[in-house]
């Protein structure tokens, strides 16, 4: 009766006239057992995703020889043309091996270190050679020291450094240059000291002047270029060698203490501007530098002023 009455069910159906009504019963007598069997159980347990644990890369040991074989291979290369991932296996691979080299067989001849191990004549190296002896530090870090101990230095000798004319060039912003300047001539050797031979520790060069000397035994210090429009390259140089730097003052400094690092050098004594940057930016107090009154007092009342 229902049939001849609704004879779509036997379309809906396939073929079955009862197919419809027999399928929407199974699933509900289905459905009705589900739930009576969840209702059986007291002590369900959800199966967690299991998640796989992290695996650290461990780079494979390589020998400083064949690693030298790499860099100096690589090095010859256009800078398009560099296996930049080679190099790195390199680096890592070689490290324990040529800290091993630098900090004890080493003779502080630069020329002769960069002939050998070439991938530490380039900032982009010598930064990772930094953090790969200094693992714990962090570049963000460094960037946040940075601004909080220029921040700092301005309030502590804001008001005692000299106003000088604007149209000098200098590297980065007029005023910390000032504030780094007056934070040098402040923790000095105010005494002879034989490192007083040293050249300065930042130059600002006129691009038309001829190249500043740059002995052998010669610290590793900054040179900054200035052209028409302001600074337009850096350079670390020292020994008879150079190494190109970011024009930006902090960053130009940040790289001149990554080079002490990764080539195993102390600072001389007029030179006391970067073992503040060490403990301060670099937050490192553990590596030790010559240091005098000037120093102790200063930092002393910079400290107390942070707290």
């Amino acid at each position: 009766m229902m049939y001849q009455r609704y004879p779509c069910i036997g379309h809906n159906a396939f073929g079955d006239p009862w197919g419809y009504f027999n399928k929407k019963l199974s699933q509900k007598i289905r459905n009705i057992r589900w739930k009576w069997n969840a209702r059986g159980k007291t002590n369900t347990t959800v199966k967690k995703r299991r998640v796989e644990p992290e695996v650290k890369l461990i780079e494979e040991p390589m020998s400083l020889l064949d690693a030298g074989k790499i860099f100096k291979t690589e090095m010859e290369k256009p800078k398009k043309e560099m296996d930049r991932a080679l190099i790195m296996k390199a680096v890592r691979g070689s490290f324990k091996e040529r800290r091993l080299f630098i900090t004890k067989k080493h003779d502080g001849n630069l020329k002769e270190l960069l002939r050998k191990l070439p991938v530490l004549g380039k900032a982009e190296y010598v930064e990772k050679e930094f953090f790969l002896i200094q693992p714990s530090l962090k570049k963000e870090e460094i960037v946040e020291n940075w601004t909080e101990t220029m921040s700092h230095l301005d309030v502590v000798l804001g008001s005692e450094h000299q106003q000088e004319e604007d149209d000098v060039s200098v590297p980065g912003t007029a005023e910390e240059y000032r504030l780094l300047m007056q934070l040098e001539k402040k923790i000095a050797f105010h005494h002879k000291v034989k490192s007083g031979k040293n050249p300065v520790m930042m130059t600002i060069k006129p691009s038309e002047m001829k190249s500043l000397p740059n002995k052998d035994g010669d610290p590793p210090r900054l040179v900054f270029v200035q052209g028409d429009r302001g600074i337009c390259n850096a350079y670390v140089i020292a020994g008879g060698i150079q190494m190109e730097v970011n024009t930006n003052l902090r960053d130009a400094l940040t790289h001149l203490l990554y080079a002490y690092y990764a080539w195993d050098l102390s600072y001389p004594k007029n030179y006391l501007l970067l073992g503040f940057l060490q403990v301060y930016v670099l937050g490192d107090r553990k590596n030790k530098f010559a240091i005098n009154q000037n120093y102790l007092k200063f930092t002393k009342a910079f400290d107390d002023m942070k707290k």
